[in-house]
């Protein structure tokens, strides 16, 4: 009788547990992270001598709307000059080298414009062109970063921007 006791409180506790790691699990749902591109700030232009020409470089702000700290695991970032209006990008993320970060943490309602820096180099002629307007320079790329635990909760954000 006292055994069948044991085995009962014995199962009673492996069920708590089990909810508390569901709530657990859920809590972290809720109190996620959740990262967007809000604007390119830090525009610079660079005249560079031949054969780059000039050197356009801007740094991306990401904010984080979530509740919880967004750590960032990789990027990639593209630049390049679309016809307008602009095509959407669909290019072989997975196949492109990520870049990492040392200082990876985006907090809650923090706005990082330190994490992500894009650069692009342009002959005089496409200078040209896009100083003219009839083409743009974009930029796009992928994001992953997760929550405090290991789990990755966003794979890709497409960054598109195309700065005047």
């Amino acid at each position: 009788m006292l055994t069948f006791g044991l085995v009962v409180v014995g199962a009673f506790q492996v069920r708590g547990a089990s909810q508390t790691a569901e709530i657990s699990r859920l809590a972290l749902q809720v109190n996620r992270p959740f990262l967007l591109v809000t604007e390119l700030v830090n525009l610079k232009e660079q005249s560079v001598p031949d054969p780059f020409g000039f050197i356009v470089e801007a740094d991306v702000a990401l904010r984080n709307f979530g509740t919880g700290p967004a750590d960032i695991i990789d990027y990639i970032v593209v630049a390049d000059i679309y016809d307008l209006p602009p095509p959407d990008p669909d290019p072989d993320y997975d196949a492109m080298e990520p870049n990492e970060l040392n200082n990876s943490v985006v907090a809650p309602n923090e706005t990082a414009t330190d994490k992500i820096h894009a650069i692009i180099s342009l002959g005089a002629s496409d200078y040209e062109i896009v100083q003219r307007e009839q083409r743009r320079i974009g930029i796009h790329g992928r994001l992953r970063y997760r929550s405090t635990g290991d789990q990755v909760l966003l794979d890709s954000i497409l960054l598109v921007a195309f700065p005047k």
